[in-house]
């Protein structure tokens, strides 16, 4: 059997509307079920709940595959050449959503489009109208809106390349 590792998080609140985080590490084998990490989280969240003053506003698990990784294409795209799927979403003020993906493969563009005929575009696009994914504000995604590359540079690239900086 496999070994997940997971982040447990509290999202602490004081009285003052101040917030911080609160994460303990977690190994987990990979026959847990959900309702068993649901009561696993429970229990953090009660553990940590007993030892602050502060209100607990949010919960979350990050769970990390070890055994996934893809290795890293050399002369592949720069993590800041980002390919944005725009997807609409059901509701009565439906909110769209953006799965914003870094690196996005040159192989899968033509000329200064995100190819949408490609097959793992298409793939992609189904999986998440097609399935249970929704957009932040929990509404089921519906179609695709639009898609598109942006560049987005890290703060640190920005201030190296300002003139203005001191």
């Amino acid at each position: 059997m496999a070994v997940l590792q997971m982040i447990f998080s509290a999202r602490l609140t004081d009285a003052k509307g101040q917030s911080r985080p609160c994460r303990a590490y977690y190994n987990a084998q990979d026959n847990l079920t959900l309702a068993n990490l649901i009561v696993l989280l429970e229990g953090f969240a009660a553990d940590i709940g007993a030892l602050t003053d502060a209100g607990i506003e949010r919960l979350s698990v990050t769970i990390s595959d070890v055994g996934f990784s893809t290795p890293a294409t050399p002369g592949g795209a720069a993590i800041e050449q980002t390919g944005m799927l725009n997807f609409n979403a059901t509701g009565p003020v439906a909110r769209r959503w953006a799965l914003a993906i870094p690196a996005f493969s040159n192989a899968r563009i033509i000329g200064d489009r995100i190819n949408l005929t490609d097959v793992d575009t298409e793939v992609v696009i189904a999986e998440f109208t097609n399935t249970n994914y929704t957009n932040d504000h929990y509404q089921q995604i519906t179609s695709l809106a639009d898609a598109f590359l942006s560049f987005h540079r890290d703060r640190k690239q920005l201030q190296r390349s300002s003139f203005e900086t001191p």
